[in-house]
């Protein structure tokens, strides 16, 4: 009997002294990580939506501002091509809009943007009919002076395509 005591008492320092990975232990650091990984993907997702944002807002800005001064300059806009693909305008237009939209001459003012890639084709097109299906553009109305872009840029489950701030034709 008092042999079996022993031996017990050995398996139980034995099992008490064994390293290793408890089941509780694995289970917990995969919680942890997958809180982390979670956390870092939504982290991701925001900051992309940020980026779309601001890279439109600058965009935008850097518009508004060159073709002020070209107009000022020039006392006309930097327009290269008629653009009639206006569905998207409908119900955001500018109350001071026409019916006269253009593709902004982005070479005339000189300005890299962060979208507008089609602008490159457009400049080998003649006819507003052969840019119709272009998107990636940005337009300006010939009397407001407003700035929109077709394609649109999605950020906070909308889709902008127009500038916030408005031009007034102003004659000089």
């Amino acid at each position: 009997m008092k042999n079996i005591l022993i031996k017990i008492k050995d398996n139980l320092k034995l099992k008490n002294n064994q390293k290793g990975v408890t089941l509780i232990a694995l289970v917990i650091t995969i919680v942890l990580m997958l809180i982390l990984t979670i956390t870092i993907n939504v982290n991701v997702d925001q900051y992309g939506e940020q980026k779309l944002k601001t890279n439109y807002e600058s965009d935008m800005s850097r518009l508004e501002q060159a073709i002020s001064q070209y107009f000022a300059r020039e006392k006309e806009l930097p327009i290269i091509n008629k653009y009639i693909n206006v569905v998207m305008l409908t119900g955001i237009k500018n109350v001071n809009d026409n019916n006269n939209y253009y593709v902004i001459d982005l070479e005339k003012i000189d300005v890299k943007l962060n979208y507008g890639k089609d602008f490159d084709i457009i400049k080998s097109r003649s006819r507003a009919e052969e840019i119709s299906d272009l998107s990636d553009v940005y337009i300006i109305n010939e009397q407001s002076h407003t700035i929109y872009y077709p394609k649109g840029v999605n950020y906070r489950g909308k889709i902008h395509y127009l500038s916030d701030n408005v031009y007034s034709n102003i004659d000089i």
